[in-house]
């Protein structure tokens, strides 16, 4: 896995936002399937479900983004990486007692950051502000 995209990274591929240019820019002319982890996967059909829930994407908008994912997960336009799970736990371990108490990083965000990690991959892709933060510091270049 090169890049480690983000929930917030994906979203914006899948549903217009101030930041889907940008997403779809950085992916421009990428010839490889989009690597993601399970937790990735999952996190973002919950999140689609979720905002049609909250009434913050509207029903057609979040089943067409929902279909459309479904779809690039079936046909391998994106791929589930494999991931060193226990490594990863282990790793967000190290990071919540590093940096929560001083930092208030939650734990998704730090359970992210650390599959990336145990991945190696070269990029951190995120738009959450606080989840790029916490990338940089622990070494990862953050992108876009």
């Amino acid at each position: 896995m090169k890049d480690y995209l983000d929930t917030s990274f994906i979203l914006s591929l899948y549903l217009l936002d101030v930041h889907s240019a940008k997403a779809a820019a950085h992916l421009a002319g990428r010839n490889r399937p989009l690597a993601v982890t399970a937790l990735l996967a999952f996190e973002v059909e919950q999140a689609l479900e979720l905002a049609m829930f909250r009434k913050t994407v509207a029903p057609v908008q979040g089943h067409k983004a929902l279909s459309d994912w479904q779809a690039d997960l079936a046909s391998g336009a994106v791929e589930i990486a494999g991931t060193d799970w226990p490594q990863a736990f282990e790793e967000a371990r190290r990071i919540a007692r590093l940096r929560t108490v001083t930092e208030g990083h939650r734990s998704l965000d730090i359970l992210h950051v650390a599959a990336a990690l145990v991945s190696e991959a070269e990029e951190f892709l995120s738009f959450d502000e606080r989840q790029r933060t916490l990338a940089r510091v622990e070494g990862m270049r953050v992108k876009p």
